[in-house]
């Protein structure tokens, strides 16, 4: 389906009518090698073969159809290989020259198809771009050499590819005679005319457009001849020097940062949000406590203050089932390693039966805790315990889920 509408787009080319200086058609046949980059799953150097119809739009310009064909490109590291089809949608702008070859540019974006997707090698959107010359065999006949590189949006991959081919031209129309030549006024010496010049006071030496103003080859308002940052996507708003925005300096430029206020100097991700090395919800810039292990809550310096056991006891019972000493042997090596701290083991319940029986129950398991983390290795003048039975509920005793989050075991930690 593919080249099916590939070669009706060439027969479209081919077809339709124009006027132009010289020849108004050409097809091109071409061989390449490609240069694949370090981040590529393919081989290094890939042979490629293809085809292009091009018509020309004005003087300088040309517009056309391509199509690339990689036959078993090998991949890096397994034995396997895949064919490749580029389809792509190009642009010429062929440089003035009184010489016997003619310069040009060339830019096109396409669609790459890998007949095998692996190694996270994914078909998907490419562009190319690169500068070449013409140089004539016959008439009808010219030699081509090209420099491109290609960009592998999927894949994130930068290739280069050096090209060699010949070009049929046709299409040739008479020149009309020359008229007279009157020579217009032009006040900056752009080579536009005063009344056809739209941006009469252009620096001298700076080229132009047929409207008299220097190219702005990203739309961002910004001449190329001042624009530092020549390639800002569009309908991004740029500085004096065409470069986008960063409002709190914070190194993300404003249309990718999520968090347009960091404070200056805090470290942020690719978002532009703070980082957060260890998640406790305390960016690094305010943490004090860079390397608080998972399941503490923190104070607003990020430093560690209370650890909850996560302990299920069984009714009536204060003994810790084996699957839950990982949680109190996880707090034994944080307390060993962080000999600043001492702990106040806490035990609490929710308000099923009587305040005496929940004190007396939450009490002992409590003490279970700490009994067990002195086996663990914690000294025992750095632990207490306490059971505060129902006084002090985190959740709703309206609900079964309120009352289990309430049953539970948590560590106080207090600074010596």
């Amino acid at each position: 389906m593919k080249k099916t509408l590939f070669f009706a787009g060439v027969l479209h080319i081919l077809c339709s009518g124009m006027v132009a200086d010289t020849y108004n058609y050409e097809l091109q046949t071409i061989g390449s090698v490609e240069f694949t980059g370090e981040d590529s799953v393919l081989e290094e150097h890939l042979k490629t073969f293809g085809v292009r119809a091009n018509k020309r739009l004005s003087h300088n310009w040309m517009a056309g159809l391509g199509y690339m064909k990689t036959n078993n490109a090998k991949f890096e590291n397994i034995s396997a290989k895949t064919d490749i089809d580029r389809y792509f949608i190009n642009a010429f702008y062929e440089i003035d020259s009184n010489k016997e070859y003619t310069p040009y540019l060339i830019t096109g974006l396409g669609y790459q198809d890998f007949e095998r997707e692996l190694q996270n090698a994914k078909s998907g959107i490419v562009a190319q771009a690169g500068i070449g010359f013409k140089t004539d065999i016959t008439q009808h006949l010219q030699f081509l050499l090209e420099g491109k590189f290609l960009r592998d949006f999927e894949n994130a991959t930068n290739d280069f590819i050096v090209s060699a081919g010949l070009s049929i031209p046709f299409g040739y129309e008479p020149k009309s005679a020359p008229k007279p030549i009157v020579k217009p006024e032009d006040s900056d010496k752009d080579g536009v005319v005063d009344s056809d010049d739209l941006c009469p006071n252009t620096p001298f030496g700076i080229k132009v457009g047929p409207d008299g103003c220097p190219p702005d080859s990203d739309k961002d308002g910004v001449y190329d001849y001042k624009d530092r940052c020549p390639a800002t996507p569009v309908g991004v708003e740029v500085d004096e020097n065409g470069c986008c925005l960063d409002s709190d300096n914070d190194g993300v430029v404003d249309f990718k940062d999520k968090c347009p206020n960091t404070p200056k100097g805090a470290k942020v991700d690719e978002n532009g949000c703070c980082v957060d090395s260890d998640n406790d919800g305390v960016p690094d810039f305010k943490d004090k406590c860079l390397d608080t292990p998972e399941g503490f809550d923190v104070d607003q310096q990020g430093c560690p203050i209370v650890y909850n056991f996560m302990i299920n006891f069984d009714f009536n019972s204060a003994k810790i089932k084996s699957k839950y000493l990982s949680k109190i042997e996880e707090f034994a090596e944080f307390m060993k390693e962080n000999r600043t701290y001492k702990a106040e083991i806490q035990g609490h319940t929710d308000n099923k039966g009587s305040n005496r029986y929940n004190k007396k129950l939450s009490l002992q398991r409590a003490k279970s805790v700490y009994d067990m983390l002195i086996k663990f290795g914690v000294e025992a003048d750095r632990l207490t315990y306490v059971g505060y039975g129902e006084e002090k509920p985190i959740a709703s005793n309206d609900t079964e889920s309120g009352r289990a989050k309430n049953r539970r075991v948590e560590a106080q930690l207090f600074t010596k």
